[in-house]
């Protein structure tokens, strides 16, 4: 009559639904700001304006980071 504890915890829709909305955004800011700070040039301000739009655009900043200006920094590198 010993109760055991499952191996993992369930996790239901309303922790499954918190857990996508907090760590996808958060894993997104993290990939573009390190690729923002490693890899965008130096010179002039696109550095700083895009790690504040990724900043303080939470969900949206490090898409448009990634999808839009990742690709033509990568064309730009193989120029």
């Amino acid at each position: 009559s010993s109760t055991r504890m499952p191996a993992m915890p369930f996790l239901g829709p309303g922790e499954l639904f918190l857990l996508a909305f907090v760590l996808v955004p958060f894993g997104l800011m993290l990939w573009a700001l390190i690729e923002c700070l490693l890899y965008e040039s130096s010179e002039g301000n696109t550095k700083v304006v895009w790690v504040l739009v990724i900043l303080l655009a939470p969900l949206l900043g490090p898409l448009l980071y990634l999808l839009l200006r990742r690709p033509r920094r990568r064309l730009e590198l193989r120029r």
